[in-house]
């Protein structure tokens, strides 16, 4: 990812929107939306090596579903804060606090396996 022209695009939006909201334009949230999505993308397609590397690390390693699961749920985490925040930014706190309660519920049921381990070897061990 260029990082330097990652933060034009973001400094000419954030201008951007403010322009139009002096200007009185009741759709700016709509428009800082579409432009906080599209500088995602541009985040995604950046961080695509990251995700490469970590992959073949956690397979090279032999825990490949282990890196698997935390890939998925470190991605439920920032997509649902992503989500919420914009939520929030276009005055829906409720839906913000929902998606938060469900990504919160999904890493759960995705670590379920890790805790049913470590109950099963604490068992293992106390016996």
């Amino acid at each position: 990812m260029n990082v330097p022209t990652f933060c034009g695009v973001a400094l000419l939006l954030a201008v951007a929107a403010f322009t139009l909201r002096e200007f009185g334009w009741r759709g700016t949230p709509v428009f800082v939306t579409f432009g906080a999505l599209l500088l995602l993308r541009m985040v995604f397609e950046g961080a695509t090596p990251l995700f490469r590397l970590l992959s073949s690390l956690g397979a090279d390693a032999g825990f490949s579903e282990t890196a698997g699961i935390t890939l998925k749920i470190l991605g439920i985490g920032y997509l649902t804060s992503l989500t919420a925040g914009i939520c929030r930014g276009l005055g829906e706190g409720t839906v913000a606090a929902v998606t938060e309660t469900a990504g919160r519920l999904g890493v759960l049921l995705l670590a379920l396996p890790f805790f049913e381990k470590l109950i099963a070897c604490a068992a293992e061990m106390l016996s």
